[in-house]
């Protein structure tokens, strides 16, 4: 059944379904470039790689900025990187990619394939750019909440509204002092992109940028749907979910909203910015995908008041996955530096005592001879190695990694979950491993951990690197597939195999399982509760 919001009627009418647009291959790597310009009176085209697409050109509605940039920017409104702009067009690659994809998804006419090992595998190997929409919304999950919308979206973006109508002020409603703090921060969204350019000098009461009004309609619905209203009112939408835990808003939730909100209007652009009905579609989509990420597939108090789910999952990180599980993730002289950086001296040797552990994430500095503590900030405070995963995690490594790695990670997160994400910051410092125990100021440690992700723009190689197996046994020859194998420990060194037999290789992290993570988490809790 499809509906259409509207926001005048007391009972919202059926929404709209996006429209069916030819397919549009893009590169998964390197975005293509993404030509908004008319170019004649009757067509609007762009160019994607070898294979172009047009719809009629007709005016857009009145109070609704016309977006036009020139090509040097992706599909998404990125400026290109010269790295991109260097690298060739792998349109081999990328149709073979799609070829294979649209023969599996032919099998299944009316919906997308359930998951499996053989989805597992085409999604690491990356999802073309204009199936993402359509197969993040069915795997993530907000598929099944949207089916069951009744108008709750809707109902949501009236709410703001009706309280400025009714007196209420940020003192008597938090929910109006995070939307404050929403409207500050839509303007910093992605800064640099050509679709989220302000048209009124960042005053929303003047601004005609769709993007950036829609933006600001989803994460106000997404505060009012994550925070308790002081007068709850008597009818809501029947299938009004209360939310796990109170939010109202964060920072860091405007970039995974944005990029989100970038990527459902890539496919259906024109139509986005000329029909209403096809926009509030989109926000009420995006909007459901946010509901589904903090409430499904991230972890609980992630982005409350108290962030003690953020908390807690640095501490799975670096105590858990990092210090006690460094040797099974092979990166057991990234575990010993930050021993050894934690207590202000270098990595114990072989039959020495490590020295009194000092704390997880930074260097813990002897008190003060007046009694009073030391705030962290001065000359010899070592800044937290925390600080940095913490933004990682919670903006899901937007900002962090290129917008084109970015996406490729979230193909695995809205198919895995919260799993990918330790996976991804164990093999960054994996990859880096040889210089970071080399680092002996830790400001230059905290410097360097910092820029990390910002050094990967091969996507391809990055996303092998993170889903490579935790060993690798390359065989010298094919006779030797005949002799028997001595049965080695996973951390067995390379020393111990036979030369004749073939080289161990420890090529990748390897899994991260879900029972190990919940084993460190309910320690992480615990820990939290006994310092309240």
């Amino acid at each position: 059944m499809t509906r259409r919001l509207s926001r005048s009627s007391p009972t919202p009418p059926p929404i709209i379904t996006l429209p069916d647009l030819p397919p549009r291959p893009s590169e998964v790597d390197s975005l293509p470039a993404y030509d908004h310009r008319p170019t004649s009176a009757d067509t609007l085209s762009a160019s994607d790689e070898d294979e172009s697409w047009s719809l009629p050109s007709t005016p857009p509605p009145v109070g609704i900025k016309h977006l036009t940039f020139p090509s040097n920017y992706d599909v998404l409104g990125f400026p290109l990187t010269a790295t991109q702009k260097k690298r060739p067009k792998e349109t081999s690659t990328l149709n073979r990619r799609c070829k294979k994809w649209d023969g599996l998804l032919s099998l299944y006419p009316t919906s997308v394939p359930p998951k499996s090992h053989t989805i597992k595998k085409y999604i690491r190997r990356g999802i073309p750019h204009h199936l993402r929409p359509k197969l993040w919304f069915r795997y993530a999950g907000a598929e099944d909440r949207f089916k069951e919308d009744d108008g709750l979206f809707a109902y949501m973006c009236c709410w703001e509204e009706r309280d400025i109508r009714e007196g209420y002020t940020k003192e008597t409603n938090k929910v109006l002092e995070a939307i404050a703090a929403i409207d500050r921060d839509v303007y910093r969204t992605f800064p640099e992109n050509a679709k989220f350019e302000s048209t009124s000098a960042n005053k929303l009461m003047e601004e005609s940028n769709p993007h950036i009004l829609s933006l600001r309609r989803i994460l106000v619905a997404f505060a009012y749907y994550t925070y308790p209203h002081p007068s709850p009112p008597t009818h809501v939408p029947i299938h009004y979910h209360a939310p796990r835990y109170n939010i109202g808003y964060c920072q860091g939730l405007n970039f995974i909203a944005g990029l989100l909100l970038l990527v459902f209007t890539s496919n259906c652009e024109l139509q986005y910015e000329r029909e209403e009905h096809t926009r509030l579609d989109v926000e009420c989509r995006v909007f459901y995908m946010l509901v589904t990420i903090v409430e499904n597939l991230l972890p609980e108090e992630m982005y409350g008041d108290s962030l003690d789910g953020v908390r807690a999952m640095q501490q799975v990180f670096w105590s858990g996955l990092v210090k006690a599980q460094g040797s099974k993730f092979g990166i057991e002289r990234v575990a010993k530096w930050v021993e050894a950086m934690e207590n202000g001296g270098a990595a114990p040797s072989a039959g020495e005592q490590p020295k009194r552990k000092t704390g997880i994430f930074g260097r813990r500095h002897k008190k003060p001879a007046d009694g009073t503590r030391n705030s962290g900030g001065g000359a010899n405070s070592t800044p937290s190695l925390s600080m940095i995963t913490t933004q990682w995690f919670l903006t899901l490594f937007v900002n962090a990694l290129p917008i084109h790695t970015t996406l490729r990670v979230w193909d695995a997160f809205f198919y895995q979950g919260e799993k990918v994400l330790y996976r991804v910051a164990l093999t960054l410092l994996k990859v880096h491993e040889d210089e970071i125990v080399h680092i002996e100021d830790p400001v230059h440690a905290w410097k360097f951990i910092k820029d990390i992700p910002s050094r990967h723009h091969n996507a391809s190689r990055l996303l092998q690197q993170i889903f490579k197996p935790r060993h690798v046994i390359a065989l010298k020859s094919a006779r030797n597939l005949k002799e028997p194998r001595s049965p080695l420990s996973p951390i067995s060194p390379v020393s111990d195999w036979d030369n004749e037999m073939g080289v161990r290789e420890r090529a990748g992290v390897g899994s991260v399982g879900d029972r190990m993570v919940g084993k460190f988490w309910r320690r992480a809790v615990k820990v939290n509760k006994s310092r309240v």
